[in-house]
């Protein structure tokens, strides 16, 4: 629980909405991709990166989604915390980085995974606070990690030292559809999973359950980078 205390301290919750204020406006104003970027690139120096697809609002069979609220923010802050590589998309482009093929934020991952020779894939994602679970790890059904399947024990354990308990497998398994995962996995042979994160951990509000969320992530990041070597 050191890295808890540390963000309870700290109130990493406040350095959190700052970011979210910054990069991750809620706005239906579509932007043109070719004259400006829809997402933010953060340069790391740990092979792992980390993707908020749906930071902000995206479009999906013509359709305006929501956001997956505040997963921007997280991803910064972890970056923040662990030197991570992180991708997050920050304007609504008229796509959805986390549905279609070809993508041009999956593109710019392909860029970043190639050149930066990123060994795994953290994609976050929100599940609503009415979700029977804390936490969702979508592993493909157990293949996103190849052989290193016990990787998946060690981060499920990353969140129950913290005392996020509820973590299910799969009930997002990343494998339907044109997910990150699969894609990092299938086009990349790069390692990969999906968190879908449920609400009450990412609300800024409460202190205690958003460290306790980040205590969780920067474990599971460090682990991963410790199994990079």
């Amino acid at each position: 629980m050191k890295l808890y205390n540390e963000y309870i301290n700290t109130r990493i919750n406040e350095e959190a909405f700052a970011i979210e204020q910054t990069y991750f406006v809620k706005t239906d104003r579509r932007v043109n991709p070719k004259e400006i970027e829809p997402y933010k690139f953060f340069l790391g120096s740990i092979p792992i990166l980390i993707t908020a697809p749906h930071a902000v609002r995206h479009i999906r069979k013509k359709r305006i989604k929501p956001s997956d609220q505040f997963t921007g923010a997280i991803s910064v802050v972890l970056h923040n915390k662990t030197n991570a590589y992180c991708l997050a998309a920050t304007k609504l482009y008229g796509g959805d980085p986390a549905f279609d093929k070809p993508c041009i934020f999956k593109e710019k991952i392909r860029e970043i995974v190639t050149k930066h020779r990123i060994k795994f894939v953290i994609d976050i994602h929100g599940a609503s606070g009415e979700r029977p679970f804390d936490v969702d790890i979508g592993s493909m059904n157990g293949i996103s990690f190849g052989e290193r399947r016990n990787f998946v024990e060690e981060i499920k354990n990353c969140f129950q030292q913290n005392d996020i308990k509820k973590i299910t497998l799969d009930n997002f398994p990343a494998l339907k559809q044109h997910t990150i995962t699969r894609f990092v996995v299938e086009e990349l042979n790069c390692s990969g999973i999906q968190l879908e994160i449920n609400r009450k951990y990412r609300a800024f509000q409460n202190l205690n359950s958003f460290a306790q969320l980040m205590a969780s992530l920067t474990c599971a990041v460090n682990y991963l980078s410790k199994k990079s070597n």
